[in-house]
């Protein structure tokens, strides 16, 4: 099993003490056994039990970045954003002055001096990035806008002129069907969908 690099530290360094102390013989096989244990060349090894093992470096500490747009900034570009019917951090980085000027003529948007600075000077890649959550949020999951459930058929009594049979040709499962390449917002168009279950024509 390889050793760690901690562990080939901590062997050389009780090695090293004992290189210090030895007669030249013993040197040599304190090297030997170095070799041995962590695998290193015998020059390498050599070298570290002379001058001992790198001392542990300090860990260290991470930079807390102060926050330079805070919660008024980003309740004012929600406000944009969703004005601009979500659009990405580009398209509203390229416009952003134009839109927040006409929300504040028309009182939709009423934002300090200092956070009117700030948010017209947000790039487009910390737009997106501080709007991510929101758009997390309307994300949809899977091409499918119907939800699955038995809600139907078991909770709401629904009249047919006979009985389901799903083994007979006649019995269809109805749906519509979203021609929106992927994306269900905006505008388009959606055809009905009619399944025979036991024949699958559609």
């Amino acid at each position: 099993m390889s050793m760690t690099m901690a562990e080939k530290h901590a062997v050389t360094r009780k090695l090293s003490e004992r290189y210090r102390r030895a007669r030249k013989l013993e040197k040599s096989a304190l090297i030997d056994m170095c070799c041995e244990v962590t695998g290193y060349s015998r020059d390498h090894a050599a070298r570290l039990l002379r001058a001992g093992p790198p001392a542990k470096r300090p860990a260290k500490r991470r930079r807390v970045r102060r926050r330079t747009y805070d919660a008024e900034v980003l309740f004012a570009l929600r406000r944009v954003w969703a004005t601009l019917d979500g659009a990405c951090g580009k398209r509203v980085a390229a416009v952003m002055g134009q839109t927040v000027g006409a929300m504040e003529r028309h009182g939709e948007l009423m934002i300090s001096s200092e956070a009117r600075a700030k948010l017209l000077a947000v790039s487009a890649a910390t737009i997106d990035r501080m709007l991510a959550p929101d758009r997390a949020k309307l994300a949809l999951k899977g091409r499918v806008g119907t939800k699955p459930g038995t809600l139907l058929k078991h909770q709401i009594p629904v009249k047919t002129f006979a009985e389901w049979d799903e083994a007979r040709p006649g019995f269809v499962e109805i749906d519509l069907v979203g021609h929106d390449g992927g994306v269900l917002r905006g505008e388009h168009c959606q055809t009905l969908d009619v399944t025979d279950v036991a024949t699958g024509w559609t």
